[in-house]
């Protein structure tokens, strides 16, 4: 693109800063959050280097306030897609906390061991799960106690139906395995 919404950086930054800016003049600062997803692949989008959009764009929005910023970590693939390696690249939490001062939301690939640890040494105030609640309704549960995990479906994400919604159980410490 060679318009306002294009080439720079600063260009590339300024839909999702005005759209930012104008939903806080509807709701307030504290009711709005952003999420991003600095190694995110959706077809053939991504940035190649994907550190100095990103560092742009998180110092913008460390000026307004937010309720939370919330990434989305390189070891996750929200695809699927088996030709997307992120060994050696850092976490987006560790690279961006240090240019956030506000609440930090991340997800991505955790355990309750590696969560807890995020939260411990300061990269993240939040951790988020999605694609393990799914199959595990009980998660906050099984992860306070050690409980197994169940592995979820990814094939059945999209399909409309209560299979991988509905049929997951609950963990029962008291039936044997």
């Amino acid at each position: 693109r060679t318009d306002q919404y294009g080439g720079s950086i600063e260009n590339r930054a300024r839909l999702l800063l005005e759209v930012t800016q104008a939903a806080i003049e509807v709701w307030g600062a504290k009711r709005v959050a952003v999420r991003l997803s600095p190694h995110g692949i959706a077809n053939d989008s991504g940035e190649p280097d994907p550190m100095p959009l990103y560092t742009h764009v998180v110092k913008a929005l460390d000026k307004l306030g937010l309720a939370y910023l919330h990434f989305i970590e390189p070891r996750s693939s929200g695809a699927g897609r088996a030709d997307v390696h992120w060994e050696n690249v850092p976490s987006a939490m560790v690279l961006f906390r240090p240019l956030y001062g506000g609440v930090l939301m991340t997800a991505g690939g955790f355990t309750g061991e590696t969560a807890n640890a995020a939260i411990a040494e300061g990269h993240a105030d939040i951790i988020a799960f999605g694609r393990i609640f799914i199959s595990n309704p009980d998660l906050p549960r099984r992860l306070q106690h050690d409980y197994p995990i169940t592995p979820y479906n990814r094939a059945t994400f999209y399909g409309g139906e209560e299979k991988g919604y509905t049929d997951y159980p609950v963990y029962d410490a008291l039936t044997p395995a």
